[in-house]
């Protein structure tokens, strides 16, 4: 399989989730990904959430009511890679099946490198905590992906 880098841009919530927005820049191809409801539970949920408008109400961040003396599996996540000498080196997203997205940790050790299978979710968050890259099959990308012209732009900014 051939892998395209991706880029996460940001997310617009909607009426039953949000839409993350991802941009592979080389041949300026939009990734618009849908996504149920993202809860409050957790602290992805909290990451996604501090990038949708609307977000909190006044006074009220969603990230400082989850902070906690409780580790979050992210962290747990870095240092457990950390301890045993390895890096998150990536995020390959590598199937798109009935309107779910796989996506594999791409782990490299001092012997060895393994992919683990994650969420999507999980491994976009991890991805843009560790400041990793996120790939994704160039096939996902060709069906789902939108090709940005300046055209498509112009037309769509000068519309009235």
């Amino acid at each position: 399989m051939v892998y395209k880098k991706i880029e996460y841009l940001t997310a617009i919530k909607n009426n039953v989730g949000a839409t993350l927005y991802f941009i592979e820049r080389k041949n300026k191809v939009l990734l618009p990904v849908e996504v149920g409801g993202l809860g409050l539970e957790n602290e992805r949920a909290a990451f996604f959430s501090d990038l949708l408008p609307e977000n909190n109400s006044p006074g009220f961040s969603v990230k400082d009511s989850l902070k906690s003396s409780v580790p979050s599996i992210y962290d747990s996540i870095t240092r457990m890679l950390a301890g045993l000498s390895a890096k998150l080196e990536g995020v390959k997203i590598y199937l798109h099946f009935e309107k779910v997205f796989y996506a594999y940790l791409m782990i490299q050790s001092s012997r060895d490198s393994f992919d683990i299978n994650v969420g999507f979710l999980d491994a976009v968050y991890l991805a843009n905590k560790v400041k990793c890259p996120i790939l994704i099959n160039q096939d996902i990308l060709g069906r789902l992906g939108i090709k940005l012209t300046a055209e498509m732009i112009e037309n769509a900014l000068l519309k009235e």
